[in-house]
């Protein structure tokens, strides 16, 4: 998680976006510390160190003397403390010894690394887990939203979000109710009507208060008529979940309260903080342990209250309940915090926040249920419609000092995993109170890295050893099984043997997805460095020739229940984005060279191969996120899939708000798979200030999240283009445009200016 002010300065400073890239990068996967081989191990020559060398600081022992042999919570608020001192006394130590732990400027993702050693048990069989007491059976979400079906589940009908998992919707800048679709621009909300022949702008509201605001309104999510903006607020400190009304008769738009939950910047660049499974909103926020000691420093919910409420309860007179509404309700005490299971330096608490939006009342906080864990910095959440699973490990704060100074290449072979940074898979049920642990070694690549089928948890984890520089060669990787009834109580680290080597992969930033018994992941370059230059002057076709060799790549299709028989499938191109297509197809976007971007569908099955490849001639991605794409594909194969682009490689990175076009590729199904370029609809040429000038954004503009997404709805296909929303029809294979509405030329009827 990044602190967005912070962000916005560096690039302020920089004045080009590498150290942004970079930070953002690290904040999403930091490279492990530095760890000493034993003796005999494989990597003795590689991890060789002088007698005055450290060993790194998770391998110190006043630092594993702090950890819990499991589920254990902190006694007393004086417990809690006297752990956060001994921590700190403890890393004093370590400075003093070996020189400060800084952390590094501007790098890249490291990587872990993996033993090669003869499994234990069979690599298909990697969990040896017994049949018995595994949990079975689907769980039915009753849950009153209207929301997209999603990539896990293959639908033709309506796609608004693409999801990671089905049942569980994320937040993100579109969604729909009933007749309406919902979009979260420049602090608001804008409700359009799509049931009539002509797109109407239903109403508009502000989110944001007044003008003076400093927070960012991120996510929209929707349950029943209710819609849940997700902000964060540095003023109050706090994550703030502002309630609306859509009244589905008319299409207007009101207030139904706020609350407030302190907190630090949930923001990351690539996963969600808010999820919904029927009515239970799910939240994730970090704190670090320092300032939650005191009791006034740790998480609180609110009501938020104008003013004159807060002057009457005020002038009311003091009494608990008064003082507890103005304050807020306490959510965690210190004997609900769970202790450490893997050593940290600089030790955060993780918490996950489960509130019921079926006890929510505008004039009071909902109910909710906070679990906390303390643990190094990184984590990474990943939700199903049971369950939350977070991932805890290593931080630059765990690392060697000499992490980040110059470094020897790595030698070849995977390193022994017992040198690797020890981290905590937990879950949380949703509905129930049972917590269980596990442990890896590894860190998940990001969300998409984790998945649960079948009652097996899986996971892909980065793998390399980080006393070494890994820049210019292969990164191995490991894939785990773990039956959830091995999730319990007690912190029980998995055998090396179930850490199972699968293909590396090249250097590069990672994408990999799920899709039931199939995981397909590749790597590619970073950022728009994806994107190939235009040939030079001089170009011939050999140096055309090595630049195509140099920049093809490939991804491995791994069956999870086999592992073994994963297979290295060839695209030909770089790859930016893998996704989910229909029940059996992942496609794979990249860039073969300059001409445009290339979609690859991937038949998945017996003998996983590209089934047909396109080419969108003179068009660029141009969002990174994982909802800027979308599909609907039926259970024949057949659909379409939408993605934005640009026309030119512009550089539009995240924190930019350019619009962009969305292109829409058709697929088809069967023993003869296609897909092929169907156009795209078109965002317009002309300025916000010719199109409306008595529009301003006041608050909140900067799109963090993009601006742009295809959406596909009762068997419509619209795109989302900044503040137009345009509908397309596929007429003889290519999209034609129908309508279109600008959302902020004019105010909806009935609401009175000033239009901002």
């Amino acid at each position: 998680m990044a602190h967005r002010l912070t962000l916005l300065a560096r690039i302020a400073f920089a004045g080009f976006a590498a150290t942004l890239l970079a930070t953002t990068a690290m904040a999403q996967t930091e490279p492990p510390p530095q760890p000493a081989a034993p003796a005999g191990s494989s990597g003795d020559a590689r991890n060789e160190r002088t007698d005055n060398r450290p060993t790194a600081p998770w391998q110190d022992a006043a630092f594993r003397r702090l950890l819990s042999p499991g589920l254990e919570t902190f006694e007393s608020d004086s417990d809690f403390r006297r752990y956060v001192a001994r921590t700190e006394a403890a890393r004093r130590r370590w400075e003093r010894r070996f020189g400060a732990i800084t952390p590094p400027p501007g790098v890249r993702p490291g990587i872990f690394a993996l033993q090669d050693t003869p499994p234990e048990c069979g690599p298909d069989d990697p969990g040896c887990p017994s049949e018995e007491g595994q949990e079975q059976g689907q769980i039915i979400v009753t849950g009153t939203r209207i929301s997209a079906p999603v990539q896990n589940v293959a639908t033709p009908v309506t796609s608004i979000t693409n999801n990671q998992s089905a049942n569980v919707d994320e937040g993100d800048i579109v969604k729909q109710i009933g007749n309406y679709l919902l979009v979260l621009q420049d602090g608001r909300i804008f409700a359009v009507d799509i049931s009539g022949p002509q797109l109407r702008l239903a109403d508009r509201i502000n989110v944001y208060r007044n003008a003076d605001d400093d927070g960012w309104y991120d996510e929209m999510l929707v349950e029943g008529d209710r819609i849940l903006i997700t902000s964060y607020s540095y003023q109050d400190e706090a994550t703030e979940i502002a309630v609306f009304r859509l009244d589905t008769a008319t299409g207007r738009l009101s207030r139904d309260g706020a609350f407030l939950i302190s907190s630090e910047d949930y923001y990351s660049s690539d996963n969600y903080a808010t999820r919904i499974v029927g009515d239970r909103l799910i939240i994730y926020t970090p704190y670090e342990a320092d300032d939650v000691t005191d009791r006034s420093g740790r998480p609180r919910i609110r009501r938020w209250m104008t003013e004159a409420e807060r002057k009457e309860l005020i002038d009311g007179g003091a009494d608990e309940d008064r003082d507890e509404r103005l304050a807020g309700r306490a959510m965690l005490s210190a004997d609900e915090i769970h202790r450490p299971v893997v050593p940290t330096v600089d030790p955060y608490v993780h918490s996950v926040t489960i509130c019921d939006l079926g006890e929510y009342r505008a004039d009071r906080v909902p109910g909710c249920r906070v679990t906390a864990f303390t643990g190094p910095r990184q984590a990474e959440m990943f939700v199903t419609p049971r369950e939350v699973f977070l991932w805890v490990g290593a931080g630059w704060a765990e690392f060697d000092r000499d992490w980040y100074s110059e470094r020897k290449p790595c030698a070849a072979g995977r390193p022994d995993l017992r040198n690797l940074p020890p981290a905590a898979v937990y879950r949380v049920p949703i509905t129930a109170s049972t917590l269980g642990v596990v442990g890896v070694r590894g860190r998940p690549f990001d969300q998409f890295s984790m998945d649960m089928t079948d009652g097996y948890f899986r996971g892909l984890w980065s793998v390399n050893d980080a006393t070494c520089d890994i820049e210019e060669q292969d990164i191995p990787v490991a894939f785990t099984n773990i039956a959830l009834r091995e999730f319990t109580e007690t912190y029980t680290e998995l055998r090396a043997a179930r850490h199972i080597a699968v293909p590396s992969l090249r250097p590069g930033q990672v994408r990999n997805r799920f899709a039931d018994d199939w995981l397909v992941y590749g790597s590619g370059d970073w950022g728009y460095q994806a994107i190939p230059e235009e040939p030079p002057a001089d170009d011939t076709p050999e140096k055309a020739a090595l630049r195509a060799a140099e920049r093809a790549g490939s991804v491995v299709v791994l069956p999870v229940d086999r592992p073994s028989q994963a297979v290295v499938v060839p695209v030909g191109h770089n790859v930016i984005r893998i996704d989910r297509v229909g029940l059996d197809g992942m496609i794979v976007n990249g860039y073969r060279d300059h001409q445009g971007l290339t979609m690859s569908l991937i038949q998945l099955g017996n003998v996983p191969h590209i089934a047909t490849s396109t080419t969108l001639l003179g068009r660029y991605e141009s969002e990174g996120r994982s909802h800027a794409f979308n599909s609907s594909v039926g259970l024949d194969g057949n659909g379409l899939v939408g993605v934005p682009t640009i026309a030119m490689p512009s550089g539009r990175y995240f924190w930019r708000s350019e619009t962009s076009d969305v292109s829409f590729a058709s697929v088809t199904g069967g023993t003869t798979r296609s897909i092929t370029d169907a156009g795209l609809l078109v965002s317009t040429t002309v300025g916000r200030e010719e199109r409306a000038p008595d529009y301003e954004c006041e608050v909140s503009c900067v799109d963090w999240y993009g601006n742009s997404r295809p959406i596909f709805t009762g068997g419509r296909i619209f795109a989302l283009m900044e503040t137009e929303l345009v509908e397309g029809r596929l007429v003889d294979g290519r999209m034609t445009e129908v309508q279109r509405i600008d959302m902020i030329a004019q105010l909806p009827p009935g609401r009175e200016g000033p239009v901002k």
